[in-house]
């Protein structure tokens, strides 16, 4: 935020750009989903979801589970066929109060700080680092800018993470390859 007076509009700009993008850009957008798991993993990881991590605040912790929960369905058994593109906020949605998404924490402009939606890059952090262990091409990601929670406990390496934000800073990957792909979270 270099000039904060026009932040909004800046965000703006990019959420308009982005939706353009999505409708002339000729894509082709991960969007069938499966009825069963496929029967083959690639790649399988856990994450715990609740940490004393710092010096958050435990409501925010069981917020972002509640954030998590939403957000699952829309991308378990998401298909992703040879040719077509994933996209974390096209899959997710807008994460509003409006569609039941609480306070979590959120990192802005260097703080952690109580945002709606807030946690819901936990979803895509552990997605980037299943896909890095696919022949899958990551197109899009952008790092955090910094670790709020340097932990003794961590599972994933630091730098591995992704942070999102509607709709214009997104984790998208692609499938270059022959085979169909499927994203199981449970």
């Amino acid at each position: 935020e270099r000039f904060p007076l026009l932040y909004s509009a800046a965000v703006f700009s990019h959420c308009a750009r982005r939706h353009w993008q999505w409708q002339t850009g000729g894509t082709r957008w991960a969007k069938s989903f499966a009825n069963e798991e496929f029967p083959t993993r690639i790649k399988q990881h856990k994450s715990l979801l609740l940490r004393t991590l710092g010096e958050s605040e435990m409501w925010l912790q069981h917020n972002k589970v509640h954030n998590l929960k939403l957000i699952a369905p829309r991308i378990n058994r998401l298909l992703i066929a040879p040719g077509e593109t994933f996209s974390f906020c096209r899959a997710a949605g807008n994460a509003t109060a409006q569609r039941g998404f609480k306070m979590g924490m959120r990192l802005h402009n260097g703080e952690a700080i109580p945002g709606i939606g807030g946690g819901i890059c936990q979803m895509a952090n552990l997605l980037h680092w299943m896909v890095l262990h696919t022949p899958l091409k990551v197109t899009q990601r952008s790092t955090h800018s910094f670790d709020p929670f340097p932990d003794s406990g961590r599972v994933l390496p630091w730098g591995v993470g992704c942070s999102i934000a509607w709709n214009y800073v997104d984790l998208q990957f692609r499938n270059d390859t022959n085979a169909t792909f499927q994203i199981c979270v449970n």
